[in-house]
């Protein structure tokens, strides 16, 4: 996977990563000093499986909080 001539758009930008599509197929994934260069399925497979992630993180936090929560009205 080469993008030596290619063109590529920002698809997305934040604080901690970028990502690039490229005109020959290649997602350029980037964040701090690591880059990945990966196909478009691969891409999509990867992300979803971040989605699936952080959503069970969400979960496991709203848990946790709402366990706190509990604690703090059984004192009270």
């Amino acid at each position: 996977m080469s993008c030596n001539v290619c063109e590529t758009v920002v698809l997305a930008e934040n604080s901690t990563c970028r990502i690039q599509g490229c005109t020959c197929g290649v997602i350029r994934f980037t964040s701090g000093g690591l880059t990945l260069r990966i196909s478009m399925d691969s891409f999509l497979e990867v992300s979803m499986a971040v989605e699936e992630a952080a959503m069970k993180l969400v979960q496991a936090s709203d848990a946790i909080t709402e366990g706190h929560e509990r604690k703090y009205e059984s004192v009270h």
